[in-house]
């Protein structure tokens, strides 16, 4: 083997005309400074170099696009992988030689054969010479290259497939049928056209791996024509999804050295309940990796013009998650495996499911099987696929034939739908608690089997199980065999719910409003801002006197502890935030899911602004700015250091609020949720401070922050253009000023500190106070 690979590298080396060391000798040197490995910066760096070629890549003629793709993603491949990048090109080109001269019947079998077999050996050979490492190597890109390659052989074939013109009476297979149909690739592109899809920049290192009909779609522009609608709200999409991932980059920087799963399955907790808490998080930071990648390149993906969803009826853009790789929501908050399972990876769903379930006659064990071979040959990845089959739909049937055909998991899942629903519908508290216990227990059961998927190895694997007793499987059987046993209720059905984001996270709503907020209206509350408006300017003109006074006061007297009191109003705000977060975030992640960001930031604000639950938290929000001035009162009476941002702040959040209040801001909800979500995490971390423990996420409060600053400059833009473009909307237009300035500034502020606090000193200080 070793002379095979040996000949292959020689080949690799030949056909790389760019060796990049100096690029890669300027990575090394930045790696040291950041604490990142060059291999996975140059990963990094070469993710986020996709944004500006996506720009470059919209602008191109058709037959430029597929050069351009083809030849930046190889650019690409070379720079990351290094002349490990030819084996890509000698699958793909195998795979387009068996496509046009292989019998098209036999075509994707042979092309799969040849995938699956190349990759095998590629994750035989790594375990060779790298058992359990963590080095970035070319097997990572293969295996998205394997679903592309594969999935563009069936394609072909689909389109020569004569019985996909029929119409079957099976319901269920003629969807499939139209599935195919719509996929399918009726002639044979150009060489050139192929490899711009193997390659396609923006998904060759971390996906999504979409079809080929998708790519060709988009560079065509097949569904739609740029217009300003299209391209603001591509723009849009692409940088909330880059946001995001920058998130999960965040909190993986921040907890990733803390909460290591080898670390944690080998360390003693005082409880089982701290142990599971642990473990939780631990395996959280890993997904977060995925999450990060993931996203950061669907961002890239969706700017280049994929993922386009339509138009809705009224002209609207529906969105651009076709090319989604992960529901990030979905799988922290899903009720089965099945909603697990159709969250994570939905690239690689997706492809197991046309290409491997449908194709080999809907067997779940085969599916786990190919799914488990494509992953690698690691001892854990099988045993946590075999853990998810060790049942069938009779539990008795299974041990008289001993052949599980659907996963126990699974089958779980399906009783409990089965059986206790019926019954959860009963009542709305009934509902609340069934969701609430199925997500637990979902959560639980994947990242319980998830120990071994991530540990890798047997050993490993085992040990973490058997520290947690077992739980996980012996929970399984016995929650299968007592769902067995219970009766069964008719359920009927007497109307029909069209689906929410909240209705398909009912985790987001765990808690429920109180008749008292139900009834809210406002009746006074947005005159008295109206009329009060010079007595708050006032107030911020005595605050920042009493700041300067209270400070040269103070240097006559010793520093006040205060830190009881200190520690109870920070844990007040923390939990005033929380409530305000669970009441107003879930609405604005519902509105924007089904109204869109144009009637989030331009349409009428009262329904939200003075009625119910939202409307108080609303309320409320706004009339808390002015006791959280008391927290300068604790920094002056203890003598700490008082900084600008931390007063210029204060006064302008208070102003810019009321203002907004005032004449009804309809983009308002973004920051109302927004600060409400961040103060929740950074009043917790003081409370935290307050009473002696150093929470090791300081760097993280300060992350959201910043993102906080970049998401409402955000909207302030996109209320700009709205205005711009001509399109009715109810903005204040002095008040959209005073958001883009304030913003602006707060991100200029929060940035400076940030890297003069983490970056400029070695000593670690408490995060800034504090975010609107």
């Amino acid at each position: 083997m070793e002379q095979v690979v040996g000949a292959v590298d020689a080949v690799a080396v030949a056909l790389c005309p760019f060796g990049f060391e100096y690029l890669h000798s300027q990575v090394a040197v930045l790696s040291e400074s950041v604490g990142f490995a060059p291999d996975q910066l140059r990963y990094c760096l070469s993710l986020f170099a996709a944004y500006p070629l996506a720009l470059v890549f919209r602008l191109l003629p058709v037959g430029l696009k597929h050069w351009f793709s083809f030849v930046v993603g190889v650019l690409m491949a070379q720079f990351v992988l290094g002349s490990q990048w030819i084996h890509s090109l000698i699958t793909s080109t195998v795979t387009y030689a068996i496509v046009a001269a292989a019998p098209s019947a036999y075509s994707p079998q042979l092309v799969f054969a040849f995938n699956m077999s190349y990759m095998s050996a590629s994750h035989l050979y790594r375990i060779y010479v790298d058992y359990l490492g963590w080095s970035l190597d070319f097997t990572g890109p293969q295996m998205l290259l394997v679903i592309k390659l594969t999935s563009f052989a069936y394609n072909c074939y689909d389109g020569t497939d004569a019985k996909l013109t029929t119409n079957p009476t099976n319901s269920q297979l003629a969807k499939v049928y139209a599935s195919r149909r719509s996929l399918a690739i009726s002639a044979l592109p150009s060489l050139v056209e192929f490899y711009g899809y193997a390659y396609c920049f923006t998904t060759f290192l971390a996906g999504p791996a979409f079809e080929y009909r998708e790519y060709i779609d988009a560079v065509t522009c097949r569904h739609f024509k740029a217009s300003a609608k299209t391209t603001t709200s591509c723009f849009v999409s692409a940088l909330s999804k880059l946001v995001l991932g920058l998130g999960c980059m965040a909190a993986m920087a921040t907890f990733g050295s803390s909460f290591n799963l080898h670390t944690t399955l080998h360390a003693t907790f005082p409880t089982v309940f701290h142990q599971w808490g642990a473990i939780y998080i631990a395996l959280l930071v890993t997904r977060c990796k995925y999450y990060f990648a993931w996203k950061v390149a669907e961002g890239s993906t969706v700017l280049s013009g994929f993922g386009f969803e339509g138009f809705t009826k009224d002209g609207h853009v529906k969105g651009w998650n076709a090319v989604s790789n992960v529901d990030i929501l979905g799988f922290e908050f899903g009720q089965s495996i099945r909603d697990l399972s159709r969250a994570w990876n939905k690239g690689t769903q997706a492809w197991l499911q046309r290409y491997v379930y449908e194709r080999m006659g809907n067997s779940l064990l085969a599916t786990y099987f190919v799914s488990a071979i494509w992953h690698g040959f690691y001892p854990g990845y099988y045993l946590f696929f075999l853990s998810g089959t060790l049942t069938t739909y009779s539990f008795r049937h299974y041990i008289l034939t001993n052949l599980g055909t659907v996963p126990l998991p699974t089958a779980v899942n399906r009783l409990a739908r089965s059986v206790l629903r019926p019954y959860a519908l009963e009542s709305k508290t009934k509902k609340t608690l069934y969701d609430i216990v199925g997500t637990l227990a979902t959560a639980l059961t994947i990242n319980y089997l998830a120990v071994a998927f991530v540990s890798l190895s047997w050993e490993e694997s085992v040990f973490g199980w058997k520290s947690l007793a077992f739980v996980g499987h012996v929970g399984l059987v016995a929650a299968y065999i007592a769902l067995s046993v219970l009766p069964r209720k008719k359920l009927k059905l007497t109307s029909i719910i069209m689906p929410t984001l909240l209705e398909q996270y009912p985790a987001l709503s765990v808690i429920y409003p109180f008749e008292w907020e139900n009834k809210y209206e406002f009746t006074w509350e947005n005159e008295f801002c109206k009329d009060t408006m010079t007595h708050i300017i006032a107030l911020c003109a005595v605050y920042c006197v009493l700041c300067l006074g209270g400070r040269e006061v103070m240097k006559k007297f010793s520093p006040f502890g205060l830190t009881s009191a200190l520690a109870l109003w920070n844990l007040g705000l923390a939990v005033f935030s929380t409530i305000g977060s669970i009441r107003t975030v879930p609405f604005l992640l519902n509105s924007l899911f089904t109204r869109g960001v144009y009637h989030n930031v331009c349409s009428e604000a009262f329904p939200h602004y003075g009625r119910g639950p939202v409307g108080l938290w609303v309320t409320l929000f706004i009339f808390s700015k002015i006791p959280e001035l008391v927290d300068t009162m604790f920094i002056v009476l203890r003598k700490k250091p008082l900084i600008f941002l931390h007063w210029y702040h204060h006064i302008t959040v208070l102003m810019f609020c009321w203002h907004a209040y005032a004449n009804l801001s309809p983009m308002g909800l973004f920051f109302v949720a927004m600060n409400y979500t961040v103060h929740a995490v950074m009043y917790f971390y003081y409370f935290l401070a307050a009473i002696g423990i150093r929470a090791p996420w300081a760097k993280f409060v300060t992350v959201i922050q910043l993102t906080q600053m970049v998401v409402g400059v955000a909207v302030s833009v996109a209320g700009v253009y709205y205005i711009r473009s001509g399109a009715p909307c109810l903005l204040d237009r002095e008040n959209l000023k005073w958001a883009i300035i304030m913003y602006s500034s707060y991100f200029a502020l929060f940035l400076k500190f940030f890297i003069e606090r983490y970056f400029l000193k070695k000593t670690t200080t408490p995060v800034a106070k504090k975010t609107v």
